[in-house]
């Protein structure tokens, strides 16, 4: 008997459900991870009327190239959150497991995710969101921004004011990882909104709206000198591997200063 190992096994289809009522009490958005194993893989939304839900049978439809026109089951989809590198690849590059708030601080709507980065099995690597102001129009989610470097899964704020939730939450609420929170989360209005997690010392909007950069903790540092931090990109990998250097050769002050510079690429600080 021959034995092959299986390095990560995945079926496909739909999952990681998160199902969301818009403000204006239309709609029902349905956002799901889509393993397509294709060009449609990624986070994918559908949506039915609010009107239908006592007899919901035939009333989901999916977005499909700019349009809500393919039907729940079996029909096509176009990505809000595209993967870069499909999970059938050895190093996938693709996000997954959405959750879905309506921030009442930043009337928008946050969309958290997690990234799994170019690691042979598909682990868990970041957290990201992106923001919409508008559930009707999924061409209006911003490409997503680094949250939180660390691994997690299933992302989720949870509103920690009085008539709060899951799915509601103001300008400051809690950041689940599974079922683990240790780590309020705050959002900023702007251009466009932003949010930062404590102890994270990038912020996340689109881009270098609002940067906040900082030196990473010693526990960061230690964690990525026992390699459980990874790189997104090859520009980050090229710093990655000097402040490795710079931990071998100079110690905890050299390695603290390539992070640093690391976060301040990630977060498109100046």
């Amino acid at each position: 008997m021959r034995v092959v190992p299986i390095l990560f096994l995945l079926a496909g289809g739909h999952g990681d459900f998160s199902v969301i009522l818009g403000e204006r009490r239309e709609y029902f958005s349905f956002f799901f991870s889509n393993y397509d194993g294709g060009p449609q893989e990624g986070l994918a939304v559908a949506r039915m009327p609010y009107a239908a839900r006592a007899r919901p049978v035939g009333q989901v439809v999916k977005y499909f190239a700019g349009h809500w026109s393919e039907p729940g089951l079996g029909g096509r989809v176009t990505p809000v959150i595209p993967a870069a590198i499909s999970r059938a690849a050895v190093h996938a590059d693709a996000s997954w497991g959405p959750s879905v708030h309506f921030n009442t601080h930043l009337l928008h709507y946050v969309l958290l995710m997690t990234r799994s980065c170019r690691q042979p099995g598909w682990p868990p690597a970041d957290i990201y969101v992106s923001f919409s102001p508008d559930l009707t129009n999924p061409a209006s989610w911003i490409s997503p921004a680094l949250l939180r470097d660390q691994p997690g899964w299933y992302s989720q704020v949870f509103g920690s004011e009085a008539g709060e939730s899951d799915s509601r939450a103001g300008r400051t609420a809690r950041l689940y990882l599974g079922s683990d929170s240790r780590w309020p989360v705050e959002f900023f209005p702007g251009r466009a909104p932003e949010a930062v997690a404590a102890g994270t010392p990038t912020a996340a909007g689109s881009g270098a709206l609002r940067c906040r950069a900082s030196a990473p903790s010693l526990d960061e540092i230690n964690r990525y000198s026992r390699g459980l931090l990874r790189p997104a990109d090859e520009k980050i990998g090229q710093l990655w591997a000097a402040a490795g250097a710079a931990a071998r050769e100079d110690g905890i002050a050299a390695a603290r200063a390539a992070l640093a510079a690391k976060w301040r690429l990630w977060s498109r600080c100046p």
